[in-house]
């Protein structure tokens, strides 16, 4: 699979969606500001602040990230490639190419031992979003690798890449559950198997943030350390 390609340009856009399925969009054309901007923001902890405020030519908009589903920073001048990853880089798929790249993989068996492997996420918020995730680990890990992978959900964020440039941020607080394809090689002991009710292949392996689901501690619903509040200033809101 190759990585997503970016847009020329120095403009920023960010769309926050929130926990009751609103959507705002703002933009930065300016170069300089677009500049500032992302010298200033860190995404991995964005969501640990009190309050975003963004300041435009007319208005001010404040968020409250308890009620912060996603965040998308759409630019050319930010990667997923930028970030220091564990496992490996997540990147976002449509609905249609998650889909189909599991038809692909159904029938096959993961025998490989070494080189890339390929992992699928299925993310729910609260809202009632997807997010559709796929990354490559190295093959031939122990028999710990769902756990590996159970463990990037235990942070307060999820950043991933966006196909069309620049990446997004999950508020994993609010998400509400997780589905992991292909089959790990060693599933949890108390998991229960099941196939969904609309005949498609049973979820390799789902979780949600109530409780444990492996009889490993459950995932932390707060951040540990609270962060100043961010400001964006002179945004174009759509």
């Amino acid at each position: 699979m190759e990585r997503p390609i970016k847009d020329a340009g120095t403009n920023l856009q960010i769309r926050i969606q929130g926990v009751d399925g609103s959507v705002a969009t703002f933009t930065q054309n300016d170069p300089d500001l677009v500049n500032h901007t992302l010298q200033e923001l860190n995404p991995a902890r964005i969501l640990t602040q009190t309050k975003i405020t963004i300041v435009g030519n007319h208005s001010v908009t404040t968020f409250i990230p308890p009620l912060i589903t996603r965040i998308d920073l759409i630019t050319d001048r930010l990667s997923v490639w930028d970030f220091h990853f564990v496992i490996g880089a997540l990147v976002e798929l449509t609905e249609a190419e998650f889909h189909k790249f599991l038809h692909d993989l159904q029938g096959r068996v993961q025998t490989r031992t070494s080189g890339d492997y390929p992992v699928f996420l299925d993310i729910e918020m609260v809202n009632g979003q997807h997010s559709f995730l796929w990354m490559e680990i190295v093959a031939g890990l122990p028999a710990d690798r769902l756990l590996r992978i159970y463990s990037l959900l235990k942070e307060r964020s999820l950043i991933f890449g966006l196909r069309t440039g620049g990446i997004g941020v999950l508020n994993l607080a609010n998400m509400v559950r997780f589905s992991v394809h292909p089959d790990p090689l060693a599933g949890p002991a108390k998991a229960w198997p099941a196939h969904q009710a609309n005949g498609s292949k049973p979820d390799r392996f789902a979780g949600n943030l109530r409780g444990s689901v492996d009889g490993t501690q459950p995932l932390s619903r707060f951040p540990q350390n609270s962060r100043p509040n961010f400001i964006l200033s002179r945004m174009e809101s759509k």
